[in-house]
C-alpha cells in the first residue's frame, strides 16, 4: 500500500491482478511515476483505480472510474501492467467494518435481492465495492459468522470468483487465484460465476450460471 499525500490524498493498494488492459479506461498518461499515477487518481473524480507499466518507454498510466477486476471485458494482455485499487476511508452505511482483513461487508440476501451475478457486481460497484472474495477458508468462515443470524439458510449466494476472461481459469475480482471448492466442484463447463451457500459457505464454492437469480455478497477495501 501506498499513500498520495501532499495537495490531494488518497490510499492505494496493489492487487494481484496483473498484465491485463481493460480497455474503458479513463484516461492515458505517459512519463509519469507510479506515485504520479496514483496522485493523477486521487485528483480525478470517481476514479477508484489506476494500472501502470514501468516497463515501456515512456511509462504508462492508465486511470479508471471504477476498480478494475478481473472478468471485465473487454481486455487485452498487456505484460508488465500492475493494478492498484483506491482504499475507502470509512464503511459506508449499512456495510459491517471486519478489522482483521480491513474490509466492509454487506450481504444483499434477504427477498427481493436476487438477481444474475453482472448485476450484483454492478450493485456492489454502487456502492463503492465489488463481489465478496472468498478465497481463503478465514474469509468463508466471515460469512458464515455474519449470516448465522440471518435465518437465510441454504440458498447459494453470488460472490466474486468467476472464469469469465478465459473459461477454465477462474479468479477472484482481485486477480487472486486461490479457490475453496466444494466437494465436485466445479463441475459444469457452462457455469462461470461463483456462490456459496449461506447455510455453510465453509463446504466451500459452488459454479453456477452466471444469468441465474441470488442475493449477493458484497465488500468495500478500507
Amino acid at each position: 500500500m501506498f499513500e498520495v499525500s501532499s495537495q490531494c490524498t488518497g490510499r492505494f493498494q496493489m492487487i494481484p491482478f496483473k498484465n491485463r488492459l481493460v480497455s474503458d479506461y479513463l484516461s492515458l498518461y505517459l512519463n509519469v511515476s507510479v506515485q504520479d499515477c496514483g496522485g493523477q487518481c486521487a485528483r480525478t473524480s470517481n476514479c477508484d483505480s489506476f494500472s501502470y507499466q514501468p516497463k515501456t518507454n515512456p511509462s504508462e498510466c492508465y486511470l479508471y472510474r471504477k476498480r478494475v477486476w478481473a472478468g471485465k471485458t473487454p481486455a487485452v494482455n498487456k505484460e508488465g501492467l500492475v493494478t492498484y485499487w483506491r482504499l475507502a476511508d470509512h464503511c459506508p452505511s449499512e456495510y459491517i467494518l471486519n478489522t482483521v482483513y480491513n474490509t466492509c461487508f454487506k450481504a444483499y440476501i434477504n427477498t427481493g435481492d436476487e438477481t444474475t451475478w453482472s448485476r450484483a457486481m454492478t450493485r456492489c460497484e454502487e456502492d463503492g465495492g465489488y463481489l465478496f472474495i472468498a478465497s481463503s477458508m478465514n474469509r468463508l468462515q466471515m460469512v458464515t459468522d455474519f449470516v448465522k443470524n440471518l435465518k437465510v439458510y441454504g440458498q447459494l449466494t453470488y460472490v466474486g470468483g468467476n472464469d469469465v476472461y478465459v473459461k477454465g481459469t477462474w479468479e477472484w475480482i482481485d486477480g487472486s487465484t486461490e479457490f475453496i471448492w466444494g466437494l465436485t466442484e466445479p463441475n459444469v463447463f457452462e457455469e462461470h460465476c461463483g456462490a456459496v451457500k449461506t447455510q455453510n459457505p465453509v463446504d466451500g464454492l459452488r459454479d453456477v450460471h452466471c444469468d441465474s437469480l441470488y442475493g449477493y455478497l458484497c465488500e468495500i477495501p478500507i
